[in-house]
């Protein structure tokens, strides 16, 4: 680690402010400028300009990046700039090594800088989009965005590249699957993954119901079974439209800030709903999956358009059956109860008509209409 020396002096002696920082590494003398520090402020301002100062000196210009020193360049906290080729081959590091110090040097403080044998990192090359050496990348935190690679490699390239990267204008790489042919699957389902994320979601106009899953989820093949299930009832709405989409968090990164959290969660499914007007604040449904009735009554409160909710019949004669299993013991229960109005005894009678009955199902209930009525 590099060490401080110095020595500050009272008012009576200012010329003889002296900072000097002894660093094991190229250039290892530093001579720090008093105003660096802001030598003659209080001594607390000094000491916490002296930690600046430390931080600023403590890392090289430019230095490899290997296991041993990769966490303490990302833990430094900024964009890390890479030039990849083969270290090891000394015509490379001659031809290659002056580029990077001139660049390093006219950016210093802003980026960290360093340079990857792609040969030994052939992970890293791919990570970043390439195939082929020289290359040059940027990381920044989870954000990653490579230069197009020329035949040659000069200054200027990498030096307007980080000009790009600064002012916004580069688009990050994203870990997608391909782009799917067909958007909808054999089960009605729109196909997200990362690159087609923004034209389907953001660009659509359209409310996207969105299940978020996982390759190691052992719950989401049965409640994508739900999923297809609400998927068929809203297929037949004509006031509403709405797009049930899944998206494999496994295979794909987050296309957009606002659904990081939905790439980083500790449990899926994760259901979320973005809505046509703000796509960018994604809505989460928090319930589970047991019954449609709460996905459907999420849909309805959250929706622009009007409409009557879809009813899945199947669900409410689950329902029913549950209900009627538990009428015995309601029976029981209101037997033992006064009969103190005659709401209470109707209610009675009407219940151990249920009773008597429960085994018949109810042959009056249209499956196909009398929504609103049911």
């Amino acid at each position: 680690e590099p060490e401080l020396w110095g020595a500050i002096l009272d008012n009576a002696h200012k010329k003889d402010v002296n900072v000097v920082i002894v660093r094991p590494f190229s250039p290892s003398v530093i001579h720090v400028q008093p105003e660096e520090i802001d030598a003659y402020a209080s001594s607390s301002i000094i000491r916490a300009r002296m930690i600046d100062v430390l931080e600023k000196y403590s890392f090289p210009s430019y230095d490899e990046i290997a296991d041993d020193n990769y966490n303490k360049y990302k833990d430094r906290g900024l964009p890390i700039v890479y030039l990849v080729f083969e270290s090891e081959d000394e015509h490379q590091r001659q031809k290659y090594l002056p580029i990077l110090e001139e660049v390093a040097e006219s950016n210093k403080g802003s980026f960290s800088f360093g340079y990857l044998d792609g040969k030994v990192y052939s992970g890293q090359l791919e990570y970043f989009g390439f195939d082929s050496m020289p290359a040059v990348a940027i990381e920044d935190g989870k954000n990653r965005f490579a230069m197009e690679q020329q035949p040659t490699l000069t200054v200027s390239q990498i030096t307007d590249f980080i000009s790009d990267f600064q002012q916004g204008k580069l688009q990050r790489l994203r870990l997608s699957e391909s782009v799917p042919t067909n958007e909808v699957d054999d089960r009605g389902f729109l196909t997200l993954v990362a690159d087609n994320f923004n034209e389907k979601v953001f660009q659509s106009g359209v409310d996207t119901f969105i299940f978020f899953y996982s390759d190691d989820c052992t719950d989401c093949g049965h409640l994508l079974v739900k999923w297809e299930r609400a998927n068929k009832l809203f297929a037949k709405e004509t006031k509403v439209k709405i797009r049930f989409a899944v998206m494999n968090v496994s295979k794909n990164e987050s296309p957009d800030d606002f659904y990081d959290e939905f790439f980083e969660a500790e449990k899926y499914p994760q259901l979320v709903l973005a809505q046509k007007s703000s796509p960018g604040l994604p809505l989460v449904f928090e319930k589970d999956l047991q019954y449609l009735t709460d996905l459907i009554r999420f849909i309805h409160e959250n929706t622009s358009t009007e409409f009557i909710p879809p009813v899945d019949f199947d669900e409410v004669m689950d329902k029913m059956g549950e209900f009627q299993k538990k009428l015995p013991q309601m029976l029981e229960q209101l037997q033992n109860m006064p009969s103190s109005s005659p709401e209470m005894a109707e209610i009675k009678a009407k219940l151990q008509a249920m009773n008597e009955n429960k085994q018949q199902k109810p042959s009056n209930v249209d499956m196909g209409s009398g929504r609103e009525d049911l």
